[in-house]
């Protein structure tokens, strides 16, 4: 048995000499099963400063609205001057990373160069972000069980051309990921096409 481990650890070694595996990013070389170094992913951009209400980031759109609104009136909840004015009927919504740097480029090879085996790369800062998300929005405990995830279906002309519907996948990617049940239901339906 001793043999046979130490002759599979030496083909392993020789096709990493032979063709070290880089990363997905940087494309630097590395030995470990992680796709995305963590310098890759701390590099992602953070939506740190974003609407409580919409999520659009607070720091680089409407700044100079926001600051003539008056933050005494936005409260611990900042809101954007769209949703002051005229409130949207979600409760609120997350987007922890701004679409760009690592992050976008993560998601255009997903998208757009027909790789659906990214979905799990795709899905893992989010569900990192999950636990945080349900925290600030005061979820009890006892709705774990009930958490349900409805993708917004990509249009079909999409779907056909990219091969895939993104949507569906990271949905799915986001279940097998995150530690509480959930269950991903197809409740939407996205009738009309409409320009990227």
């Amino acid at each position: 048995m001793n043999n046979t481990a130490a002759i599979h650890r030496g083909i392993v070694q020789a096709i990493r000499w032979l063709a070290p595996a880089c990363r997905l990013l940087c494309r630097r070389q590395h030995n470990t099963a992680c796709a995305i170094c963590a310098d890759c992913e701390a590099a992602f951009s953070r939506n740190r400063h974003a609407c409580h209400r919409c999520a659009l980031p607070l720091e680089t759109t409407h700044s100079s609205e926001v600051n003539r609104l008056a933050f005494a009136q936005l409260s611990a909840q900042t809101l954007c001057p769209p949703c002051i004015r005229h409130s949207p009927a979600v409760v609120s919504a997350r987007a922890p990373y701004l679409m760009r740097t690592g992050i976008r480029d993560l998601i255009h090879l997903w998208k757009f160069q027909n790789r659906p085996q990214l979905s799990t790369l795709v899905a893992d800062p989010l569900v990192n972000d999950l636990s945080q998300a349900a925290t600030d929005l005061g979820a009890p405990e006892s709705t774990a069980s009930q958490r349900v995830l409805v993708p917004i279906p990509t249009q079909w002309r999409r779907q056909v051309s990219r091969g895939f519907d993104h949507t569906w996948l990271l949905a799915q990617a986001i279940r097998t990921r995150h530690a509480e049940p959930m269950v991903v239901r197809s409740w939407l339906r996205n009738q009309r096409f409409r320009p990227p």
